[in-house]
């Protein structure tokens, strides 16, 4: 696998942590919340750590169509 896919993990491993903790409900956290967890997470906003999950899910997609073949997600 790629070495980024190690970014990957860690990013969404932390996020999944800081989410659990500060949105329990699985809803958007308010503005506060959320730029407590991109700074948690080391980014400078909200937008920022959007991003980066967006480009390491693209990562992902795009390992797994070279593993397994095209799939609609």
């Amino acid at each position: 696998l790629p070495a980024e896919f190690a970014k990957a993990f860690a990013l969404m491993s932390r996020l999944l942590v800081m989410i659990r903790l500060i949105a329990p409900d699985c809803a958007t956290p308010p503005e506060a919340a959320q730029l407590l967890i991109a700074h948690s997470l080391g980014f400078a906003d909200w937008d920022g750590l959007m991003n980066a999950i967006r480009d390491y899910r693209r990562l992902v997609i795009a390992q797994w169509h070279s593993l397994f073949g095209p799939r609609d997600f």
